[in-house]
């Protein structure tokens, strides 16, 4: 029985020794620091393996976990010159000092570097240290495979460990690059104010159901929307320009711009948030007559020389055979003749535009002068609402600046029936020139006809017969 107790013991002895054999073997030995795992999104990935990042955005961030493992025998490389603190003493923790733990992706052709480096940190023997790196994936990276490399390095060594990963984007996948705004980023309470948006389709797959781009400034209780018909896969297109008003009592103040582009049929949208500054109106006597025009009171910046301006209606039917007018009335109630200068630009090239009598005019103090603005939609304008942008200028200051409204009506011209009316004008002209070629040489072959039958009467009279 005592025999069998012993060698139980020693059976036991012998297991506790060969896990703690098998421990010491698994740990870091091949070096002073070792990378034990490197997870890339919450999946381990292997040397010579690779790693398939689905459903990823180009564009979003990745994590690469990196665990790194100290030898627990330091001591063995105290002639490479490791900066080893505490080497010298027995007594001490060994530890190496400043270790960078580093990931980077190569193969993108870019001038964005796709990398992340560590703090520095020391690390004691035998102890295993978790890095937390994130990487930023361009929007103009393919979908591909890509190398992954993951190094750990001190001041006099480096250890570099290469992993593959492959990066497949989502289907749907659309972001805003950029949005232009006229003004920029400082508009007068009652001005108009102008946005284009920039987008770029990052997924893998053509939005052919229509992208909406809207923009807004919820605290004016304001917004304007465009829609893209369609965009194919990595390109990048601009919304039309959209149109806002800012209310004549807004306060002065910065004011959010949220920025919004819908697809996907409607399931999916990006946003992103800037803003503007708003400044008070030049002056807020601003009144709405009962005929549907609008009256506004623009002044120098010492609010001497006033200036009444009318406008309306601001929204009418424009007929394509036709047209329409747009009266404005300018009243100067300064001291002194002013100088008036009207512009317009019809939004997107949809009609021409005249002022009559005159774009500029000179009025005298007390005096009104009474302006047209003629607006004549050309071929090509579709029909439906179309916008006119009015700037009224004095002494190099923009008085107003007003949004025209012209609902487009009529028939549109055919192209097709223009080209074939101008091919048949010219064909007819051509038959003309023809015709008239060919009454000429009739004429002359009559006329010579007529001339040789004369020559042979009257040989047959002056013969003579025996």
């Amino acid at each position: 029985m005592k025999t069998t107790k012993m060698f139980m013991s020693a059976f036991i002895f012998a297991l506790l020794a060969l896990a703690l054999a098998g421990a010491v073997s698994a740990a870091c030995t091949s070096g002073p620091v070792c990378i034990t795992s490197v997870e890339v999104n919450d999946r381990e990935v292997k040397t010579g393996g690779t790693a398939l990042i689905r459903s990823v955005d180009r564009g979003d961030e990745i994590s690469v976990l990196v665990e790194v493992e100290v030898s627990q025998n330091l001591s063995a490389y105290s002639d490479s010159h490791l900066n080893i603190r505490g080497n010298d003493n027995p007594d001490l923790i060994r530890e190496l000092e400043d270790l960078q733990v580093e990931a980077v992706i190569r193969g993108y052709d870019g001038n964005d570097f796709i990398q992340d480096v560590s703090d520095a940190f020391n690390a004691q023997e035998g102890v295993s240290y978790v890095e937390d790196l994130k990487l930023q994936l361009p929007y103009r990276l393919v979908q591909d495979r890509y190398s992954l490399q993951v190094r750990v390095s001190g001041r006099q060594f480096t250890l570099t460990e290469t992993y593959n990963i492959e990066v497949e984007a989502q289907s749907h996948s659309v972001i805003i690059k950029d949005a232009v705004f006229s003004p920029e980023r400082t508009v007068m309470a009652g001005r108009a104010f102008l946005a284009t948006v920039r987008v770029q389709n990052v997924g893998n797959k053509d939005e052919n159901n229509g992208i909406k781009v809207r923009v807004s400034i919820p605290e004016l209780g304001i917004s304007a929307s465009d829609y893209i018909d369609e965009l194919s896969e990595d390109e990048s297109t601009t919304s039309e320009e959209l149109y806002m008003r800012i209310p004549e009592d807004a306060r002065k103040g910065e004011y959010r711009v949220i920025i919004e582009a819908t697809y996907d049929d409607g399931d999916e949208t990006v946003i992103e948030e800037t803003s503007i500054f708003v400044t008070p109106a030049a002056d807020t006597s601003a009144s709405e007559t009962d005929s549907g025009s609008s009256s506004d009171s623009g002044s120098s910046p010492s609010g001497a020389a006033k200036t009444i301006i009318s406008i309306g209606p601001e929204a009418q039917d424009v007929a394509r055979d036709k047209g329409a007018v747009y009266p404005v009335t300018l009243m100067n109630q300064g001291r002194s003749a002013k100088t008036y200068t009207i512009t317009t630009e019809a939004v997107g090239g949809w009609a021409d535009t005249k002022v009559s009598p005159s774009s500029t005019v000179v009025a005298q103090a007390g005096e009104s002068k009474a302006l047209f603005i003629f607006v004549t939609p050309k071929d090509t304008a579709a029909a439906g609402e179309q916008a006119l942008l009015v700037s009224i200028m004095s002494d190099g200051e923009t008085l107003k600046q007003v949004i025209l409204k012209g609902n487009v009506v009529g028939p549109a011209q055919s192209t097709t029936t223009t080209a074939q009316w101008g091919s048949l004008k010219k064909g007819l002209e051509i038959g003309f020139v023809v015709l008239v070629v060919l009454l000429v040489i009739l004429a002359l072959i009559i006329g010579f006809n007529k001339l040789k039958g004369e020559d042979e009467d009257e040989g047959e009279g002056s013969q003579t017969y025996y």
